[in-house]
């Protein structure tokens, strides 16, 4: 397996378990009262838009010939931290 098939790889399976934990908090959302459902589904809703992003770039380094993939590394790393640390603070209000 190439570094380039090994990186993508990793930034799907990455995607895949913080669209989990989405989904989990989005479940717990569900059961809040009201007025904290509201504030929740608006952070989830910040949240699935960040993974569309995120999921986005990885698209783009998939379709990247050659060498140009490393050089959209950037892009997708920055999309994972910030999602990642969404996913994280939302995480740590909700349970």
């Amino acid at each position: 397996m190439s570094d380039r098939q090994a990186y993508i790889d990793k930034q799907e399976a990455q995607r895949k378990e913080l669209a989990a934990k989405i989904e989990i908090l989005r479940a717990r959302a569900a059961k809040a009262d009201a007025q904290a459902r509201i504030a929740l589904d608006e952070q989830i809703g910040k949240l699935r838009r960040q993974e569309e992003k995120y999921a986005e770039k990885i698209g783009e380094l998939k379709k990247a010939g050659g060498e140009a993939w490393e050089d959209l590394k950037d892009g997708v790393e920055n999309a994972w931290k910030e999602l990642a640390g969404g996913v994280q603070r939302a995480v740590d209000k909700i349970l």
